[in-house]
């Protein structure tokens, strides 16, 4: 009677393992897979319950799933679940970021400020948009805090940008995370900018310093008394950029021109055979490689940055017509979005003024010009019901603008009048031989 007793158990063992798998087979299909590595540890719990390992198995599970729950909650995207109040910073860069409205890190900036702060060479690998300009720029505001730098002290940190664009847009955020310290900033690049100007603060003193590569070389090359002997760290931001607009030559002079004993950051979104060897040049020593997953790509990255001399508008451009009235109008709904969110509202501001900044940097005055743009529209596409103030120089001499001749120069010398008008008031004598 001892077997049948046997056989019957099997049995119902058996079936009773048909039917976990099938009620686990059907919960697959309907849950997440977190859910089911949750089932299938209880299902083993119970049918490990019995055995001598049992509790032992039960353990071993417990921290596989706590292992798993850490690398999850490393972030999810570019961000990352590292707050800036877990780093050792000084009080006036803390409330600067917060006045930002930042309190998580993203992945490039949680993994990279930590070596920067202890003063190690970086090469990072990050795209645009990733958050990489706090990723350097916190780090290279605290060492000119802990080192006390002032102006006499000449550059302590240079930060080269590939345009003038992206020169701009770091220098604001640089001039935000230097809100409450007591070192200057200054922003070197082509275009319009004055160079006679830039040269005489440099002569007094720049410690944070946003250039672009030939203004920079321009510089170091020309200015006597730009004062840079005290460089403390060296940041390239987008060097793939920076070589493939062939600024490599520019490059290798500048590294010659610049202290040797200096911290180096290099950021690329690409590793190529020019960047490999433009980062053997600029690290004395080995650098600590830092390469991040951005998560998706960008829908979208908008950027400007015309050419600096364009021979001719070669660009097809199709209008099309719409019925204002089938348009949903939606822009007072955005500005009032923008104007309750204090940070939106700042973004927004940058984002105008950099905009600004830049149509007005351009030499060709003929097509970009400030002076001829309708500000109230271009606020209205910033979300902006008044235009934010931007302080820029576009003073235009109301005599020239009154003595422009279409025919000529203000004297009207053409072909056809050789010696030039003659007002009412013009009392030369002109003599015929």
């Amino acid at each position: 009677m001892a077997e049948p007793e046997n056989n019957l158990q099997i049995s119902s063992s058996m079936d009773q393992t048909n039917n976990n798998d099938k009620l686990k087979k059907k919960h697959d299909k309907k849950r997440p897979r977190d859910i089911v590595e949750e089932e299938e540890e209880e299902e083993e719990n119970v049918n490990n319950s019995h055995s001598n390992n049992g509790e032992s198995s039960k353990k071993k599970k417990n921290n596989e799933v706590e292992e798993k729950k850490v690398k999850n909650n490393s972030g999810s995207g570019i961000m990352s679940n590292e707050s800036f109040s877990s780093l050792e910073l000084s009080k006036s860069t803390s409330k600067a970021i917060m006045d930002m409205g930042f309190q998580n890190m993203t992945q490039i900036q949680a993994r990279a400020i930590p070596p920067l702060l202890s003063g190690k060479n970086v090469l990072g690998a990050a795209r645009t948009g990733s958050g990489k300009t706090l990723a350097f720029l916190i780090p290279a505001v605290e060492l000119l805090h802990k080192l006390k730098f002032n102006p006499r002290d000449g550059a302590g940190v240079v930060i080269i940008c590939p345009t003038r664009e992206l020169a701009i847009q770091t220098n604001n955020v640089a001039k935000e995370l230097l809100k409450y310290h007591s070192q200057n900033l200054g922003l070197v690049i082509g275009g319009s900018s004055s160079r006679k100007t830039e040269a005489v603060h440099l002569a007094k003193g720049i410690n944070i310093l946003v250039a672009t590569p030939g203004r920079l070389l321009d510089h170091l090359q020309n200015t006597k008394r730009f004062i840079h002997n005290k460089l403390k760290c060296l940041i390239i931001d987008e060097a793939d950029r920076i070589l493939e607009a062939n600024f490599e030559d520019e490059l290798k002079q500048i590294l010659k021109f610049l202290p040797k004993d200096r911290q180096t950051a290099l950021f690329s979104a690409t590793q190529t055979k020019k960047v490999e060897d433009l980062a053997r040049l600029s690290f004395r020593e080995t650098p600590i490689y830092i390469d991040v997953d951005d998560g998706r790509k960008k829908d979208w990255i908008v950027q400007y940055d015309p050419p600096d001399e364009p021979n001719k508008a070669k660009v097809p451009v199709k209008e099309y017509a719409y019925d204002i009235k089938k348009v949903a109008n939606v822009q007072s709904h955005l500005e009032n979005l923008v104007g309750e969110n204090y940070y939106w509202n700042q973004m927004a501001k940058d984002a105008y003024k950099s905009y600004i900044l830049a149509y007005n940097s351009h030499s060709m005055k003929d097509i970009f010009s400030v002076g001829r743009l309708d500000m109230q529209d271009v606020a209205a596409s910033f979300c902006f019901s008044n235009p934010p103030n931007v302080s820029i120089n576009i003073n235009i001499s109301k005599q020239r603008k009154k003595t422009r001749k279409v025919d000529g120069s203000r004297h009207g010398f053409n072909t056809n009048n050789p010696y030039g008008k003659r007002n009412a008031d013009d009392k030369r004598q002109f003599v015929r031989h």
